[in-house]
Order: C-alpha cells, then structure tokens, then sequence
C-alpha cells in the first residue's frame, strides 16, 4: 500500500542499531494530519456495496515510522443513516508516548479498519518489497503493542515477507475504561505465527473488525527483545498428534463465499417470553466442488437480545493466503442468546430438513473415514454440536466443548469427532443429512474454516 523507498536510505535505516528495539510506529507523523472519517448519509445493509475511505501519508524513513509510509483504510459495511465511523493519529503528550491511533465505530454497525506499512509509496495497494525488506531478527523476538479499548476487542496483525509468505495472528485485548487508565502492553512472540520469513519482511497491516460500538487506541507497535519470553504461545490444538488425514471434504467455504450472508439487525427487544426470530440464507451451485451435496443452508434464531443490534452469520474468503480459503464466520452481541446452524441436505434451498437430500452417502468412505474435523476458531469458550441423519430417519449427534483461543494468539483448534462418539442410531453408511450447531447465550466471535471426514490414527 506504499512506495518502495530507495535503496540507501532503507540501508542507513535498518543498518543503524543491531540487536535493539525497532519502533514500527510511535504515531508521531503525521499527528494530527491524517484522519479518515466517514459518516452515512442513508442506511447501509450489509447487501450493499461497502463504503470505503483511505489516507496515505509518507515521509522519508525515520526512526518513528518504519518504512517512512503509513496506509490507513476504513470499510463500513453496515450502519444507520447519520452514524459516523473514524480512524485518526493525533498527538499525545502524557507519559512516555508522543502519538497515538484511535479508531471509533459506533453502535449497531459493522466496519473494518485498516493500517498499513509497506514504505512511502501513497497507496493501499500492497507492495511486498515496500519495507526493504527488513531482517526483524535483528531488532528481537517479539512484536509489543500499547493499546488502551472501552471494549473487549479483538485486531488482526499480517505480516508479509518479499516472497508472499504470510504470518498472522489474532490479539486479543481487554477493556479499559478510562482514556486516562493505564495502557495495557501486549506482546507477540514471532515463535506464535507461522508462514513468513521474519529475516524478509517487507509489509505489515493491522486491522479491526468491529459489529458495534468501540473507542479503541493504540500509542505503540514496535518490535523488542523479550527474553525469557512471559507471553504466551499458540493456543494448543485440543486434540494429541499424529494430525488426521483428510479422506473426503464436507465443506471448504469456498464455494459461496462473500455470496452468502445474514446480517441481522434486531428489530425490536426480544425476552424468553416472546417467540424467537428466526432468519436464514440459502446457498446452491450445481456442479460444485469442496461443498458436499452442493447446497450449504445457514439459519441464525435470536431468543433474546437488545433492540438494533447486530447478529452475522455468512461465508467470507479469506483476507491473507491461507491453507484455508474460506470461512464461515458467526458473530453475537452481549446479553443476547440463541444459535448459529448450518446444514447440508442437497439442493433444496430452504432449512426445512430433507434426509434424502444428500443421497444415503458413505461418511466413512468404505471404512477409509473414522473421525469428522473441523477447525474452528472462537474468542470465548462455547460447544457445539452435530447432528448426522441417515435417510431411514435414524439419528446420531455428539456435543463438543470448544476453549477460547487465549491471549488471541492466531491458531487453528482442530476438533476431531471420533464416529464411535456420536450417541444415537444412525447408519454412518447412508447418510442423507448434516447439521453443525453454535449456541450462544452472550457475546461471541466464531469461524469455522473446514469441515470435512478424516482418518485419525489415535
């Protein structure tokens, strides 16, 4: 999103001090200058094409902004008419900080926030060789944030190396809730993302995705050394190595995905004594490849919940490359309850169950298959469940307890479904339905990135 800045200043930047700390960003430049606003003029759905604003500032590289270039984005994807969403750098003049990023989305909305560093080259396009690249190693082991939020809240960091490699971790952050409360200092360890060469790093991008109301504020992202490392690492994988082998895929999200969502926004106050909402979206491609029947049904019922918030339940592609191209992410506010499902039965576009809909398969593949997978990522500990039918109408299900990726460290949680533990009377060898089930009684952010049959040797 930046011009490459040429080659001896990057060398007279990253040459001056081995082995010490490397400030990413202060939020000195450009304090008070640059500034993305955005306010609705009508409502926007979430069917409507996304409302997108960008600023680019650059400078020539100095030890308050690496790179010398600063791209920032702001998204709003749903909102009501005469809400305003913003992402600033303003200065600051307390404490040990100069500067200082405050994002703002107002309630019953959802927006994205963007901010980039791949040199000066004024644009949001991503230039892999924008940083140099820089040798991190160099500066330490760990990334360190300053961040002060009025919410729990959760940011995206991506970090790009010349050759397209991709590290990326989800932080978690707890609320403060005062402007003036001490910042709250979290470190990454590089030792918790994978997939890029920290010795080439060439780009770097934070990003906050936000379904309601939040002030959040960051006054420091720089990498240091922190050694013994105090933070903790990847969320270990609830279930013990050797890893499953993949025999036949349920669903990839691949197919549909940024083609099926339901964002719901609640139309009036709903307690356990009224009659639940209920909403669905409907998803069919003949001929398909990675979504088993080729017809994906996603169904979101609200027990109770608060007037104008906001409920999501949709198939997105993945933003950075992945082993996994595509999601099914979920989404509820505080004080509300109910349940995300998603279903195959075929084509029939409805969630009305059909137990011929998938035609009496084989789940075990001719006995190649003895578990399900699926991967799933969740910022609170939850369950879920699934439910297999065959097309005589037997039944089987098995309930899964889920742990919160803890500290947000980016890391796929692989649960892995013995056959032998599904309760119930069903025939595993001709099933004609399936249903997955994500029930919520507060707030909670959930994707699952892949559902599919395994051979798991315990």
């Amino acid at each position: 999103f930046f011009m490459k800045p040429a080659g001896v200043a990057v060398v007279l930047l990253f040459a001056c001090c081995v082995c010490c700390d490397l400030v990413i960003d202060d939020f000195s430049a450009f304090a008070g200058q640059q500034s993305i606003e955005v306010t609705l003029s009508n409502d926007l759905q979430v069917t409507d094409p996304a409302i997108r604003e960008d600023s680019c500032y650059a400078q020539e590289p100095s030890a308050s902004l690496l790179g010398g270039g600063r791209d920032m984005e702001v998204g709003v994807n749903a909102g009501l008419s005469g809400r305003a969403f913003s992402s600033s750098i303003y200065p600051h003049n307390q404490g040990s900080y100069v500067g200082e990023w405050i994002v703002e989305n107002p309630k019953s909305s959802m927006a994205f926030f963007y901010i980039q560093y791949d040199g000066p080259d004024e644009s949001f396009g991503l230039d892999l060789d924008g940083l140099g690249p820089v040798n991190l190693l160099k500066y330490g082991d760990s990334f360190k944030f300053s961040v002060i939020s009025n919410i729990d809240c959760l940011f995206t960091l991506e970090v790009y190396d010349n050759s397209g490699g991709v590290c990326e971790t989800i932080v978690d952050v707890e609320a403060s809730f005062y402007y003036d409360d001490e910042d709250t200092l979290i470190y990454v360890p590089f030792t918790a993302m994978a997939g890029c060469s920290f010795e080439n790093i060439g780009a770097m991008q934070i990003i906050i995705y936000a379904d309601d109301a939040i002030e959040f504020i960051m006054r420091t992202f720089m990498v240091v050394t922190r050694n013994p490392a105090t933070s903790p690492s990847h969320t270990p994988s609830p279930t013990p190595v050797p890893l499953p082998s993949q025999v036949m895929t349920i669903d990839d999200f691949a197919s549909g995905a940024d083609k099926q969502q339901l964002v719901v926004l609640l139309p009036i106050g709903l307690t356990e004594d009224d009659s639940p909402l209920v909403y669905n979206s409907t998803y069919a491609k003949n001929n398909c490849t990675g979504l088993l029947g080729c017809g994906r049904d996603l169904e979101l019922k609200v027990v109770y919940g608060n007037s104008n918030e906001v409920f999501t339940s949709g198939v997105y592609s993945s933003q950075v490359n992945s082993k996994y191209p595509a999601s099914w992410v979920m989404s509820a506010p505080r004080y509300s309850s109910g349940y995300f499902m998603v279903q195959y039965d075929g084509i029939d576009n409805s969630t009305s169950l059909n137990l011929n809909g998938l035609g009496g398969i084989d789940l075990t593949v001719n006995g190649s298959a003895n578990s399900l997978e699926l991967v799933v990522i969740s910022d609170v500990d939850t369950s879920f469940s699934v439910y297999l039918f065959s097309t005589d109408g037997g039944i089987c299900s098995s309930n899964v307890e889920m742990e919160a990726n803890d500290h947000g460290y980016y890391s796929d949680a692989d649960y892995i479904i013995p056959f032998a533990n599904f309760q119930g009377f069903c025939s595993l060898h001709n099933i004609g339905a399936i249903e997955v089930f994500f029930s919520f009684d507060d707030a909670l952010d959930i994707a699952v990135k892949s559902i599919q049959a395994v051979r798991w040797n315990q």
